[in-house]
C-alpha cells in the first residue's frame, strides 16, 4: 500500500512543516508502520498513544487480484492475498523525531526497527509473518517438457552457478560452450545430470556478445518446438507464495509453466520473472502479459524469429515477438535470481560490459539500445501506438549500480493491448499440490489462519455449525 492521505500522519511536526509536505524531499524522517489486526489491543494502545494517528487497511474490490482466474491457471498454487501487506493495517509517519521509536519499543511486545535508509524506518508490532524455508516436493523429480539449455562463457568457476543450482536439483540440461574453453569446462562441470556441448566455432570472437550461441542452441534443438535457454550464473529460483519469496528446489520450477503454456495458442516467448522486480508483501499478477522475457526463458524455435543484436538481445526479441503477434508471457509465481548483468566475472563482463574500462561498455549498449530502437522504429520492425514516439518507447533511468540504463515502455507497442493467448481445447494435465515448505530439515506446517483461508465456504460453514 502506497502512503496516502488516509494512511499518512506528522508526529512533532510543525504546521508550517505540515503545509509545506511533499512526500519525495529528503528533509524528514518515514516510519514505514506495519500492525497486525490479530491483535487489536495493539491498535487500541497505538491510538491511546498517538491520538492523531491514521492506519488503513487495503481493501480490494475485486476478487481476482493476482488474475489466477483470468489467465485460468491451473499450476501450483498462487495466492498472496491476506499476508503482509495485504493483511496487516499500514502507518506512514512522517517526523524528525525517532524518539517515537523508543515510545513504541517500551510500549509493546514484539517489535520490529529496521533502518531501511538515512530518510526511513520499518517499523513491525505482531506482525503476522509466512515462515521461512525452502519448497520441495513429496513427489520425484519428473523430466521437462522441453530441453534446458545453459549458454556458458568463461564460468567453468564458482560463477558458474546455473549448472550446479540444476545439477543440485537433479534436472537433466545441456551446457553449451565454445570450443576453446571446452577442455576447462570438461575438467569442471558434472556430468550426472549434465551433457557438456561444444558449439562449432568460438562464437566471442564474432563482438556479438551471447547472439550466435542462443541462435546455435535454437536451431541444435529445431525438432523441438520450444527449448529453455538460461543465462549461465542464476543463483536460485524463489516461489513466490503468500506474500513471501522462499526458495524452490525441483523441476516445478520449469514444468510448471510448461504444463501451463501446453493449453493455448499464440504463445511466444515465456519466462521467469527477476526476483528483485517482485516485492514481497502484496499481491502480484500471475503472468505479465506482453513485457520482456529474459535470462531464464522459453524461447520458440519454429517461429522463424532470432536473436539479432549485440545489446539489449533479450529485448529486442522479445519487442519482435509483440510487433508479430505473439503473447509473450512473463511468470511471477517463481522467480530467478542472479547478481546484475556485469558483476559477475565471465560472460559479458569482459567483452561487452567492460568492466575495467569505467563503464565504457554500459554507455556502448545505452546508446546502441537507442539508435537501434530508432532505426527500427524507422523501418516498421517495431510499430508503434498511434501519436507515439521513440521518447515514449525508450528512455533514460539511471539505477545505483548503473548510470547508463535504460527502460523500454511495452506499453506504447501496437500490439501490446491485442495480443492474446486462446485455448487451444488441449485437456489441463491436471496439478497435484505435494509441495512442502522445509526450514532446517523440519516440515513447517500451516497455522491455523492459514489452515482457514485454504477452506472452501461449505468447510468453513461445517466448521461454524459444529461450534454452534
Amino acid at each position: 500500500m502506497s502512503e496516502n492521505k488516509d494512511n499518512r500522519w506528522f508526529y512533532n511536526c510543525s504546521d508550517k512543516f505540515i503545509t509545506d509536505y511533499k512526500v519525495k524531499e529528503k528533509n524528514h524522517i518515514k516510519i514505514i508502520t506495519r500492525l497486525n489486526p490479530d491483535f487489536p489491543q495493539n491498535i487500541e494502545l497505538f491510538r491511546e498513544l498517538f491520538p492523531n494517528c491514521k492506519m488503513a487497511k487495503r481493501i480490494r474490490k475485486c476478487d481476482d487480484p493476482e488474475n489466477v482466474k483470468k489467465y485460468d491457471w491451473d499450476g501450483i498454487p498462487y495466492d498472496n492475498r491476506g499476508y503482509g501487506d495485504e493483511y496487516n493495517y499500514i502507518s506512514f509517519i512522517i517526523t524528525n523525531d525517532i524518539n517515537l521509536l523508543e515510545i513504541v519499543k517500551n510500549k509493546f511486545t514484539n517489535v520490529f526497527i529496521r533502518k531501511s535508509s538515512n530518510f526511513s524506518y520499518t517499523l513491525k508490532i505482531n506482525c503476522n509473518v509466512s515462515p521461512r524455508g525452502i519448497w520441495k516436493n513429496k513427489a520425484l523429480t519428473s523430466p521437462t517438457m522441453y530441453p534446458v539449455a545453459i549458454l556458458s562463457f568463461s564460468r567453468y568457476n564458482d560463477y558458474g552457478r546455473t549448472h550446479k543450482l540444476l545439477t543440485k536439483l537433479k534436472i537433466n540440461h545441456y551446457l553449451f560452450v565454445e570450443p576453446f574453453e571446452y577442455d576447462l569446462y570438461k575438467e569442471w562441470y558434472d556430468s550426472n545430470y549434465c551433457v557438456l556441448k561444444k558449439a562449432p566455432e568460438d562464437y566471442h570472437l564474432q563482438n556479438m556478445g551471447s547472439t550466435p550461441i542462443r541462435n546455435y542452441i535454437l536451431d541444435y534443438f529445431k525438432n523441438q518446438e520450444r527449448v529453455w535457454l538460461l543465462d549461465d550464473n542464476i543463483k536460485c529460483y524463489k516461489r513466490l507464495y503468500r506474500g513471501i519469496k522462499n526458495p524452490i528446489q525441483h523441476d516445478e520450477i520449469f514444468t510448471s509453466i510448461e504444463n501451463y503454456i501446453y493449453r493455448f495458442n499464440n504463445v511466444g516467448i515465456v519466462s521467469h520473472n527477476f526476483s528483485p522486480f517482485v516485492v514481497e508483501g502484496g499481491c502480484r499478477s500471475i503472468i505479465c502479459k506482453n513485457s520482456k522475457c529474459y535470462s531464464s526463458m522459453l524461447v520458440p524455435t519454429n517461429t522463424g524469429i532470432r536473436f539479432k543484436h549485440k545489446h539489449q538481445e533479450d529485448n529486442f526479441i522479445s519487442i519482435e515477438y509483440i510487433c508479430k503477434g505473439y503473447t509473450n508471457l512473463c511468470f511471477n509465481h517463481i522467480c530467478y535470481d542472479k547478481n546484475t548483468s556485469g558483476q559477475d566475472n565471465g560472460g559479458n563482463t569482459k567483452f561487452i560490459y567492460k568492466k575495467d574500462e569505467e563503464d565504457i561498455g554500459r554507455k556502448e549498449r545505452y546508446d546502441y539500445s537507442f539508435t537501434t530502437a530508432e532505426k527500427l522504429i524507422h523501418q516498421g520492425i517495431i510499430e508503434l501506438k498511434e501519436g507515439k514516439t521513440l521518447n515514449n518507447f525508450i528512455f533514460h533511468k539511471p539505477l545505483k549500480h548503473e548510470y547508463y540504463h535504460i527502460e523500454f515502455n511495452y506499453e506504447m507497442l501496437k500490439n501490446y493491448d491485442k495480443n492474446d493467448i486462446s485455448s487451444n481445447g488441449e485437456d489441463r494435465l491436471g496439478h497435484t499440490d505435494t509441495l512442502y515448505l522445509e526450514n532446517d530439515n523440519e516440515l513447517i506446517e500451516d497455522d491455523e489462519r492459514t489452515k482457514l483461508m485454504k477452506m472452501t465456504k461449505e468447510e468453513l460453514i461445517e466448521i461454524i455449525l459444529k461450534k454452534n
